[in-house]
């Protein structure tokens, strides 16, 4: 995983553990697949730049509030992660749904705590 681990580990220490961290802009570009998929959508954006990816796509998610918390509305760690997956499924890699399809699924059977929370991930 290289160093895209220590990112990743900042995020959900963030996310899931609610500390307080920074991260800045150019996070899409510093690793391979979120770059590529920046660097897919600039011509869909009218950019020549992929660094002016992610301050685009955060205007766009500006009202969105960021899972699992909705405590805050959604941060650059988010747009990181939509890219790397748009990325995959406009290159046949992924489909679309496939995260909520397999979350949805490891949550049975686990007891009702873990039952329970089915009720946030989407059916579809």
């Amino acid at each position: 995983m290289g160093p895209w681990i220590a990112f990743k580990i900042a995020d959900m220490a963030e996310r899931v553990l609610g500390r307080p961290v920074t991260f800045s802009n150019r996070i899409v570009t510093l690793y391979r697949d979120p770059r590529k998929g920046a660097e897919m959508a600039m011509p869909l954006l009218g950019v020549d730049n992929p660094e002016k990816v992610g301050p685009i796509f955060l205007e766009a998610y500006r009202y969105m509030d960021a899972p699992p918390r909705l405590d805050r509305k959604v941060n650059i760690q988010e747009v990181e992660t939509v890219l790397c997956k748009w990325k995959s499924a406009r290159n046949g890699r992924y489909k679309i749904g496939t995260d909520t399809k397999h979350l949805r699924s490891s949550l049975s059977n686990w007891g009702d705590l873990a039952s329970s929370l089915q009720d946030f991930v989407p059916r579809k």
